[in-house]
């Protein structure tokens, strides 16, 4: 007979003792081992899965224990999480996994993270059923009047209803009636007489240039030997000895202030002076026609001989007629001197300030001379491709004067 062999119950095992060598905590830089326990119990039988632990690396001391963890299977991609409403971590309860060192009768504790993994299962759009279209007002008008109205109310219904314009149809008819019209070469020639027509107020510029630089050049406007005139004055600026009052526009002064980033002493200079230069000619073209002919004095601290050229070149009979077509040129050339001093980029508060002018006179003296305005910015800027004006001058200073 086989020898009996005694069974010991689980509560009558011998009971070992181990002492703790080390505890190991959770690091943010490791990956600590995970308790995973699936909601659905086994989730494949042979397999051998793998399972991967995301964290959070936001700089956020707060979000930087958030971890997932992700199993993927055959057929599901399980998840769990310690955070957020789906957390599915125990609450106040500590995992640890235990190592023990037979030979020494020690062991290492190693804190361990449990999560409790859900199938991630896709969400479906639940669609609706097709439901019959609602009746318009009018469709349901049409019904009521055929049906409980008049003689006299259906006759005006059908009136109406042939006199109603499609949309479509008529976009269709516009669209057909705009490709056959042909342009011939003297309606473009007509546009372009026009558009030099306004161009003859602008400085000297070549609109075939090949950069925004060479459009408008200083020199051609204001050489250097002309600004000269306001070169003593300049340097006291430089050197603080004179600051700029409140009687200075605004842009003056921001011009002036660009001359601090030049990198030589010779552009400084030069920059200063074409400030102060287009000062001049803003207090110029504040001046009205009788006060020419009363023979007020203006410009008393401007250069004679830039004082002659302005004179000479602005006005008419012998600086005693300052007309409106004398003054759009001159606003013309303060906006190009401008552009240049401010880099071929000025924005708009500073020129209506500074001018005197409204909006949508400043936009149309821009557009001739070429420059876009940016919205973003709200600013004017001189770039490719140039803005073009089609409208002749006439035209618009009698539509201005009637406004």
């Amino acid at each position: 007979m086989a020898p009996e062999t005694k069974q010991t119950s689980p509560s009558k095992s011998k009971k070992r003792k181990f002492v703790i060598e080390s505890v190991i905590r959770k690091d943010k830089l490791l990956a600590e081992p995970v308790l995973a326990r699936f909601l659905n119990g086994r989730p494949c039988k042979d397999g051998n899965l793998r399972g991967r632990l995301f964290q959070n690396n936001t700089n956020n001391l707060r979000y930087q224990n958030n971890r997932l963890f992700a199993v993927e299977t055959p057929q599901l991609t399980y998840i769990g999480k310690n955070y957020g409403v789906e957390n599915s971590a125990p609450i106040k309860e500590l995992y640890f996994l235990g190592i023990l060192d037979k030979k020494t009768g020690k062991m290492k504790l190693v804190e361990m993270s449990s999560y409790t993994l859900y199938p991630n299962l896709p969400t479906f759009i639940e669609s609706e059923p097709d439901l019959p279209l609602e009746e318009t007002y009018t469709e349901k008008q049409r019904k009521i009047i055929s049906e409980f109205g008049s003689k006299k109310a259906n006759k005006a219904y059908s009136q109406a209803q042939m006199v109603k314009v499609d949309p479509e149809g008529m976009a269709e008819a516009i669209h057909q009636a705009s490709t056959s019209v042909e342009v011939t070469e003297d309606d473009l020639n007509h546009l372009i007489t026009n558009e030099e027509s306004y161009l003859a107020l602008l400085p000297e510029c070549d609109r075939n240039a090949s950069t925004p630089e060479e459009v408008y050049k200083l020199e051609w406007i204001a050489p250097d030997d002309f600004l000269a005139h306001y070169e003593t004055v300049g340097r006291q600026h430089l050197k603080s000895e004179l600051k700029f009052d409140e009687t200075y526009s605004s842009l003056m002064k921001v011009i002036a202030a660009i001359a601090k980033f030049e990198l030589d002493d010779e552009s400084q200079i030069r920059q200063v002076c074409l400030a102060l230069y287009i000062e001049d000619l803003i207090r110029f073209s504040r001046l009205k026609s009788w006060e020419l002919r009363k023979g007020t004095p203006v410009l008393q601290d401007c250069p004679e001989r830039v004082k002659y050229y302005i004179f000479h070149t602005y006005t008419s009979e012998r600086g005693k007629v300052f007309s409106a077509t004398d003054k759009d040129r001159l606003l013309c050339c303060i906006l190009v001197l401008s552009l240049i001093g401010c880099k071929y980029e000025v924005f708009t508060t500073t020129l209506i300030e500074s001018l005197q002018m409204n909006i949508k006179k400043l936009n149309l003296l821009m557009k001739a001379i070429g420059a876009t305005y940016m919205r973003e910015s709200n600013c004017y800027k001189l770039k490719f491709p140039l803005t073009r004006l089609t409208k002749s001058y006439k035209k618009i200073s009698r539509s201005m004067k009637k406004k």
